[in-house]
């Protein structure tokens, strides 16, 4: 079994693969550094090819996010806050799950579970 992890910070993926080895000493655990709110076609192929190496992708947990600098009503949010809220909260999420997808319907097998911050409770 072989799992990759996708992160912006190197050094938070390393200590996620560190307990996961330590818990699950048998599974193989690859990092991939990646900017998710800017996925240009130079990270949309590392990652694919992080996505080619793990083979048999059985679950992907989808926990990337981002909010508001502070409190404030969507409306008054500019245009380039919301795009990148959109790029980050929606895109990636879609691309991810698109990128694994296929494999999953494949062999009939395989999860897509997609995480949110507790911000939304307050809506």
């Amino acid at each position: 079994n072989e799992r990759a992890d996708h992160s912006r910070t190197l050094s938070k993926l390393e200590d996620t693969k560190k307990a996961i080895l330590e818990k699950y000493p048998t599974v193989d655990v690859m990092c991939v550094a990646a900017d998710m709110g800017n996925i240009t076609s130079d990270v949309r192929e590392n990652i694919k090819r992080a996505v080619s190496a793990c083979g048999d992708v059985g679950l992907l947990v989808n926990n990337v996010g981002v909010s508001y600098n502070y409190p404030m009503y969507y409306h008054e949010l500019s245009d380039e806050a919301v795009q990148s809220l959109v790029d980050l909260n929606v895109h990636s999420t879609n691309y991810m799950t698109r990128l694994v997808l296929p494999g999953m319907l494949e062999r009939k097998r395989g999860a897509v579970v997609n995480m949110s911050s507790a911000a939304g409770e307050f809506c």
